[in-house]
C-alpha cells in the first residue's frame, strides 16, 4: 500500500467543508435553475463519506444526485490518493461514482457543487422512471442504467413524483407519496458478496426490499438516524471478488492503524 493514506476526517472537520461549499453555491446555480437550495444533513452525508472510507470501496452508485454526491466524491477521491496505485486488479468500475437521476436539472446542480478535483470520479446517467409489476407488486425502475458493480449503494431516488406511466391500475400519485424503488432488486444477482445498500429514510422501500431479496442479505434499521443498512453476507464468487475483498480488508487495516 502507499505510505501517504489519506487519514478519514473528523466530523466537525468534514461540517466545516460542507459549510465552504454552501456558501459557495448561495445565489449561483440553485437559483440560475429556478429552484431553492435543498438543505443537507450532516450527519447524513458524514455516515456515507466514513463508510466508503473505512470500508476502502472502491466504486459506488447513487440513485438520486445531490450533496451526496459531494460526500461520496470526496471518499472514493481520497481512497484513490491512498491505495489507487496498489489497486492492480481488475474491475470495470474502479474509482467510479455513478450518479443517476430524473432531473438534469438537481444533477447539474450537483456537479456544479462538486470542486474540481472530485468532477473525475463522477460519472452521470440521466434517466426516465417508470412503473413496473414487480411479482405483483408496484415499484418504479430508472430505465437505461448502464452495467455497474458497486462496493457501496446510495438508493435515495426516484422521487413519486418523478415517476411515470401506470400499472396493476395504480399510478405513481396514488401511492401517497411512498417510493418503493425495485431498482437493486433487479441488479442483486450481479452485486459482489460484501456489497452494501443504504437508504435514506425510504422505510417501506427498505422493507420492500428485505421481503423481495433472494440472496443472503444482513440488515439493520437505525430508527434515531431514519436510514437502513443491507450487506451481501455471502462468500466470494472467485478468486476476482476474492481478490477484491481481501484487498480492501488489508487497506481498511491501514487506515484503521492511523487511528
Amino acid at each position: 500500500m502507499t505510505p501517504d493514506i489519506v487519514p478519514v476526517c473528523d466530523l466537525r472537520t468534514f461540517v466545516g467543508w460542507l459549510r465552504e461549499h454552501d456558501e459557495s453555491n448561495v445565489g449561483t446555480q440553485e437559483e440560475d435553475h429556478g429552484h431553492d437550495a435543498i438543505p443537507y444533513d450532516a450527519d447524513d452525508l458524514f455516515f456515507l463519506y466514513a463508510l466508503v472510507r473505512n470500508s476502502c470501496a472502491i466504486s459506488v452508485l447513487e440513485y438520486g444526485s445531490g450533496w451526496s454526491t459531494l460526500a461520496l466524491s470526496r471518499a472514493l477521491c481520497e481512497n484513490r490518493a491512498s491505495f489507487g496505485e496498489a489497486y492492480d486488479l481488475e474491475h470495470p468500475n474502479r474509482f467510479e461514482v455513478l450518479s443517476v437521476d430524473a432531473s438534469e436539472n438537481w444533477q447539474t446542480v450537483a456537479m456544479n457543487r462538486l470542486p474540481k478535483e472530485n468532477r473525475g470520479v463522477v460519472t452521470t446517467c440521466l434517466a426516465d422512471t417508470r412503473l413496473i409489476n414487480y411479482s405483483g407488486q408496484v415499484a418504479s425502475v430508472f430505465d437505461g442504467v448502464p452495467a455497474f458493480t458497486p462496493d457501496v449503494v446510495y438508493l435515495d431516488a426516484p422521487d413519486p413524483q418523478q415517476v411515470r406511466g401506470q400499472v396493476l391500475g395504480t399510478d405513481a400519485a396514488s401511492m401517497n407519496e411512498i417510493p418503493i424503488a425495485a431498482d437493486v432488486l433487479l441488479r442483486e444477482s450481479s452485486l459482489w458478496p460484501g456489497s452494501v445498500i443504504v437508504l435514506d429514510g425510504r422505510t417501506s422501500n427498505a422493507r420492500f426490499l428485505h421481503k423481495n431479496f433472494r440472496r443472503d442479505w444482513q440488515w439493520l434499521h437505525d430508527p434515531f438516524g431514519d436510514r437502513t443498512v443491507f450487506r451481501l453476507d455471502e462468500p466470494p464468487l472467485g478468486w476476482k471478488n476474492l481478490s477484491h475483498t481481501y484487498f480492501r480488508m488489508r487497506a481498511a487495516r491501514e487506515l484503521r492503524a492511523m487511528d
